[in-house]
């Protein structure tokens, strides 16, 4: 039995390969690839984002760096 995305068709006698079977592999290998890269995206703008929030909260209490390191576990 033909896999999932590799189905076969019989044309003259003979099995050929079908471009109609390959298309949906295609489009699932696209569409994950795009997916995988958009999340690549946020996690970085996240990430970000999360060491703004550090940076205004150090301002908002004054915090020294000596007090910074204690905070962020390198002191």
């Amino acid at each position: 039995m033909a896999d999932f995305f590799g189905k076969s068709r019989q044309v003259n006698g003979t099995f050929a390969r079908s471009d109609q079977a390959e298309a949906p592999k295609k489009r699932f290998l696209s569409s994950n690839a795009r997916c995988k890269r958009k999340l690549i995206a946020l996690e970085v703008e996240i990430a970000f984002t999360y060491r703004l929030i550090d940076q205004i909260v150090y301002r908002v209490y004054a915090l020294t760096n000596a007090e910074i390191k204690i905070v962020e576990g390198a002191g």
